[in-house]
């Protein structure tokens, strides 16, 4: 918000780049991950991340943050998550098909079961011995020493022969009763201590005013526009060959009635043209929706913001663009050039 100073946000921003281990590629640009240039697959789920850290989240929320990754990958993201957690980021994950040692880098296991039932929620203890000695002591068969602690209560759960209601069971267990009771604590000290009231800054839709979030899209806008030179020639390009292509066909055309009839019909045939740049403008129009679409979803700004910065971002290069078009039409056709008619 604007009543934090710029130097502070500015060292926190930097704090997040270190615990993201980014600083060595902290001025590379991200690529695209289609062509397999940029950062690699895990440096971008690093990144994500930090994205979300810069806003000073109270909760983090990961939905299977190792996806796509291997082994080495996802231990690095897990082991990411744990600085962070060691360093007072609260952070909630679902995690797909742990390894042992990637799950035993989680302090608290919420297992579900289908239908949304809880079969557990509790700490996991010191290589998931808690969790095992919990499923051990209510019925299940025991844990091979070797076996990896995620895949043997999957087993167990998901067994079909087994006839244990594990939900049931966790419901009337003592840890459930101890996890009551510990949210309840939790509610009450909260209660107690007033901090159920948010600060002013928490009633604001966008942290900062929509003239700032215009300049701040505006700007990256401008810079995406400025590297994309692929769609910057290619659209001077197309003016240039349809400004030619229009002013050759109706070439030096007199001042007679048929000659003003083909002027009037090029100036028409301009205007169809039109067409052609507004395919050519639109798919560059979709891939910023894109990535406004999944920036508003964290109200970074507004659709007005991003309305204005786009609106603003095109006049520059339409305006050299639409420039060449009219030099080499205007002349080429034979329109009056005589200043003081």
């Amino acid at each position: 918000p604007d009543t934090v100073p710029e130097s502070e946000k500015m060292e926190y921003v930097e704090r997040v780049i270190y615990l993201l281990g980014l600083s060595d590629i902290s001025d590379c640009l991200i690529g695209d991950p289609d062509s397999g240039e940029g950062i690699s697959l895990e440096e971008r789920k690093r990144l994500t991340i930090g994205v979300e850290l810069v806003s000073k989240p109270k909760i983090l929320f990961l939905d299977e943050p190792t996806s796509g990754l291997d082994a080495q990958a996802s231990y690095k993201i897990v082991h990411f998550m744990r600085r962070l957690a060691e360093s007072g980021q609260t952070i909630l994950c679902t995690i797909h098909q742990p390894s042992a040692m990637l799950f035993e880098q989680f302090d608290r296991l919420l297992l579900l079961v289908r239908g949304g039932h809880t079969v557990y929620f509790g700490d996991l203890g010191h290589d998931a011995q808690t969790l095992v000695r919990y499923f051990e002591r209510n019925g299940a068969a025991p844990c091979a020493p070797t076996a990896n602690p995620a895949e043997y209560i999957l087993d167990v759960v998901g067994s079909k022969t087994n006839q244990i209601d594990w939900p049931q069971m966790w419901r009337d267990s003592p840890e459930r009763e101890q996890t009551m009771a510990e949210i309840e604590r939790i509610n009450e000290l909260q209660r107690s201590g007033g901090n159920d009231h948010g600060s002013a800054d928490d009633d604001k839709v966008y942290a900062r005013n929509y003239m700032f979030q215009t300049k701040l899209v505006m700007r990256r806008m401008f810079v995406m526009y400025w590297r994309n030179t692929e769609y910057n020639l290619t659209r001077l390009a197309l003016q240039v060959m349809c400004a030619l292509i229009v002013g050759f066909t109706f070439y030096r055309l007199n001042d007679g009635a048929v000659d003003l009839q083909n002027k009037v019909f090029a100036i028409f045939e301009c205007s169809v043209l039109s067409i052609l740049v507004i395919n050519q403008v639109q798919p560059e129009f979709l891939r910023q929706r894109q990535y406004y679409g999944r920036e508003t979803s964290t109200n970074q700004y507004g659709w007005r913001a991003f309305a204005a910065a786009i609106i603003l971002t095109e006049w520059p290069f339409s305006f050299v663009t639409n420039t060449v078009f009219f030099v080499c039409f205007y002349w080429t056709v034979g329109l009056n050039s005589i200043t003081d008619r």
